[in-house]
């Protein structure tokens, strides 16, 4: 039984969410079944991982879906709460000593780091995702999709102490919040079945109702994992390729070359747009006063780039008819 709120996301951040966009990708692709899951991959009782003492589930949900993913290719990872509180206190500052330290983590900053460096699972070993994209907030189609396709998607969610109390007594989540006690919280999402979302949380399965799920979902990512695609237990159908380049892309522009696979045409793609930032920059620079300078965000520069490279490759993906 769980006698203490341990939640631990920290609150959305719209401004945040990835660039790169679940809807994006998912093209031409048949309806996922109306039911299915792979919480089966996951043992049942799958841990805890700190998460009933301190304010680190967005590390053990991330912990959780690497479990699963290398489950599907026949040989899992295992998990600590050392292995939890190691990752929690690189993400976050976290000192075991020091509970003021304990203030959650959050699922942009945590996803980054799964990219860059990758889970430490209980040998040692680091499990990076090669990428992750935004899913919209709510949007359930999107999400069922989503999980299909990648085995589990990183789900936040507001809870309460209502929901703690669900757990304990094997109901679903449903229902109003606790508002004195409500908080973000981060849970893998890996089955639909029988009218429910499934979830993995505080060390097992746990059903969702789809009106709780609409009303308290605030922000959601999907992770790309090497690891269990290659074990193909993900439907084909995502266009992987793509977001390997657009990846590979931004990953290039900000100087970082150690994506695992670079196609060419990513090369040329990064190539093109880093160029291209470049001669803008000079031409603002040459072309437009000082003094008006500052007031043209370096953001605006970038997207105007994109745009321009989009419109060209579309040209010559698409030339116009003689």
């Amino acid at each position: 039984m769980i006698t203490t709120l341990c939640f631990g996301k920290k609150p959305a951040r719209p401004e945040a969410q990835p660039k790169l966009k679940f809807a994006k990708y998912a093209v031409a692709l048949p309806e996922p079944p109306a039911a299915f899951g792979y919480s089966s991959l996951l043992p049942t009782d799958c841990g805890m991982l700190s998460n009933d003492s301190i304010g680190d589930c967005v590390i053990a949900g991330a912990e959780h879906e690497t479990m699963l993913w290398t489950a599907s290719g026949g040989s899992a990872a295992s998990f600590t709460d050392g292995t939890a509180i190691a990752d929690y206190s690189a993400i976050t500052g976290y000192d075991p000593t020091d509970p003021s330290t304990d203030q959650g983590a959050d699922m942009q900053v945590a996803a980054s780091y799964r990219r860059k460096t990758g889970m430490i699972d209980a040998s040692g070993k680091r499990h990076p995702i090669t990428g992750y994209v935004s899913v919209e907030r709510g949007n359930f189609a999107q999400h069922k999709l989503a999980t299909w396709l990648f085995g589990a998607v990183g789900l936040g969610l507001q809870v309460s102490r209502a929901q703690v109390d669900q757990f304990d007594r094997g109901e679903p989540w449903d229902g109003p919040l606790d508002p004195a006690t409500a908080g973000g919280h981060y849970v893998a999402l890996t089955d639909f079945r029988d009218g429910y979302l499934f979830v993995v949380t505080w060390g097992r399965v746990q059903r969702v109702s789809m009106d709780f799920f609409l009303a308290n979902n605030d922000e959601s990512l999907a992770y790309f994992s090497q690891e269990f695609l290659k074990a193909g237990v993900a439907p084909n159908g995502f266009d992987a390729v793509q977001l390997q380049i657009d990846l590979n892309a931004i990953n290039s522009a900000k100087g970082n070359f150690n994506m695992p696979v670079i196609p060419v045409d990513a090369k040329t793609l990064a190539a093109q747009i880093a160029a291209g930032n470049e001669a803008m920059a000079a031409m603002i620079k040459n072309k437009v006063p000082g003094w008006e300078q500052h007031l043209i965000p370096g953001g605006a520069i970038a997207a105007g780039v994109e745009a321009v490279v989009d419109a060209a490759n579309s040209v010559r993906d698409n030339p116009p008819a003689a």
